[in-house]
């Protein structure tokens, strides 16, 4: 990195479809430096050392596609560099599964299919993790398929009746999320409104009615619990401009 310039948290966008949410409106309003960048769209990764922070958006893409989606391959580098490197990262549903599979965990489809909606999740006490200060059930907002274990040397901090990992630390520098604590409510109306959706038949899935009236209900509330989370665990880390 040149002289002067200012380090930036890289945020990285995986498909048109699963947007930064509430994320890029935390960057904004918290005025932090940083770069978002696009996979699907060619855009590649900066120089680490330019880097931060990094937070992982998730993407109807799973982990085990990379003749598919050949940019897999540099960002599963790109993030065990960055793990050594000492990084703050924060992993949304398919970034939380490139954390896990980097750092070692089983990745692959949950044996009862698809988590589609708002459901359950339980968050458990964590010392000295932002956002985890108590044991307390929230309603998040799910899609997908794949699950991943526990990466060894990880936690287990949040679960449900659906899968026992729904968000895991490591080390206090990771954090993997399985659901969409980022979920806005634009991302919610277009999720609703998915012209191929899951049908009921293939796991747990809410349809357009429901999640449309349960994020309505629950969004203000999960938002204001992940950018929370995000100035505990990042913001702390990193001083804005």
């Amino acid at each position: 990195m040149l002289p002067g310039m200012t380090k930036k948290i890289l945020l990285v966008q995986h498909t048109d479809g699963t947007t930064p949410g509430h994320t890029l409106s935390w960057l904004k309003d918290r005025g932090h430096s940083f770069q978002h960048i696009s996979l699907y769209k060619g855009e590649t990764f900066p120089d680490l050392n330019e880097v931060s922070a990094l937070i992982l958006c998730g993407g109807g893409v799973h982990v085990d596609q990379e003749d598919k989606y050949p940019w897999l391959r540099p960002e599963k580098n790109f993030v065990e560099r960055a793990i050594h490197r000492g990084l703050p990262i924060v992993g949304l549903c398919l970034g939380g599964q490139l954390c896990a599979q980097v750092l070692g965990a089983k990745v692959y489809p949950h044996p009862q299919g698809w988590e589609v909606g708002w459901h359950p999740v339980n968050l458990r006490e964590t010392p000295d993790l932002p956002g985890f200060e108590i044991d307390q059930e929230l309603i998040f907002s799910q899609y997908h398929r794949y699950i991943f274990e526990l990466p060894p040397g990880a936690k287990a901090i949040a679960w449900n009746d659906w899968w026992a990992v729904q968000a895991f630390e490591w080390k206090q520098q990771v954090l993997g999320f399985q659901f969409h604590p980022e979920r806005d409510a634009a991302g919610n109306l277009y999720k609703a409104e998915d012209p191929d959706p899951p049908s009921a038949d293939q796991g747990r899935v809410h349809g357009k009615d429901e999640i449309l009236r349960l994020g309505g209900r629950h969004e203000p509330q999960t938002a204001r619990w992940f950018l929370s989370m995000l100035d505990g665990f990042i913001g702390k880390k990193i001083q804005p401009d």
